[in-house]
């Protein structure tokens, strides 16, 4: 319930958000592998940081629209 709760701050979304395309962009540049094994799963890493916050920015920008439009029930709830 406590997660639920907190998932619809559409503030905290844009952080969690940039937080994880900040993770996903230093990966990219900070992680020098040695193998080609270990390349594919830094692509895939980062790609998968990049999908979460595309995700998550996408979530807080509709909550932002939903909250200013006065709709204050998502359709999770």
């Amino acid at each position: 319930m406590l997660l639920r709760k907190k998932m619809n701050n559409p503030k905290l979304l844009m952080q969690l958000g940039n937080v994880c395309f900040l993770i996903g962009m230093l990966s990219m540049y900070k992680l020098h592998p040695a193998t080609p094994f270990w390349d594919g799963l830094k692509d895939g890493f980062s790609g998968v940081m990049y999908g979460a916050a595309i995700g998550l920015l996408l979530l807080s920008v509709r909550l932002n629209a939903r909250r200013k439009a006065g709709l204050s029930e998502t359709p999770c709830a």
